[in-house]
């Protein structure tokens, strides 16, 4: 599973980095730096006080809305560089850890977090739909109690590259709970779609079994969308 989840977040950085590459207009090279499974509260201890997590709603076709969102945290250097990208700037922004958003910057981190969740969609494509939704942005990190502290969760730890002159994070958290349903839809997908080239093999072998040697060709060639 953690093999699993490793390759839907590689294809996710690719994806993020040629979208934030474009819509900002910055050079950033985003990569897989470490997948492990912790508890929560060691995720959200490693935040600060002033720190901005975005609560991020997952929707799964036929299964029941989960009431456990998917967390993201975005290193304050990162967002304060794009934010300065997307009023015209074109330098790298270093600031602290601990670094306070104003108001504007809050309702402009909003719209980044909002391109980034969009494209999460894209990582889990090649397993399963899910739709990804930005539910709101949380100020303090240690208010939040949708997830018990002892919960197992998954967290993803991207690094991003910008224009090598920093080196800033993405940090995503997946609940066990809710890792459970999408593993179990990943699977259930599998189940149909093994059924269903087994069925495709069956049908062809058939043709094969019936057809007389000098139609094989032409049936073929017939059938072969099947």
């Amino acid at each position: 599973k953690k093999k699993n989840l490793r390759s839907v977040f590689e294809n996710y950085a690719r994806i993020l980095t040629s979208q934030i590459n474009g819509i900002f207009r910055v050079m950033t090279d985003i990569t897989v730096l470490d997948v492990q499974e912790r508890r929560y509260y060691e995720y959200v201890n490693a935040l600060h006080e002033n720190d901005c997590m975005t609560m991020i709603d997952a929707s799964i076709a036929g299964e029941e809305k989960m009431s456990v969102p998917l967390m993201l945290f975005v290193t304050p250097g990162m967002v304060i560089t794009l934010i300065n990208h997307m009023l015209g700037g074109e330098d790298v922004v270093a600031v602290e850890d601990d670094y306070r958003y104003s108001d504007v910057e809050r309702a402009l981190y909003r719209r980044i977090v909002e391109y980034m969740t969009g494209t999460l969609k894209d990582g889990f494509s090649n397993y399963v739909s899910i739709v990804f939704s930005v539910e709101h942005v949380e100020e303090n990190p240690t208010m939040v109690q949708d997830v018990g502290l002892d919960e197992t969760v998954a967290i993803i730890i991207l690094n991003v590259d910008i224009s090598g002159q920093a080196q800033e994070k993405v940090k995503i958290c997946l609940p066990g709970n809710l890792l459970t349903v999408i593993f179990h839809s990943i699977a259930t997908a599998s189940t149909w779609q093994e059924d269903f080239l087994i069925r495709i093999i069956k049908r062809r072998s058939w043709i094969i079994s019936v057809t007389p040697n000098c139609l094989l060709q032409d049936s073929l060639a017939r059938y072969s969308w099947i």
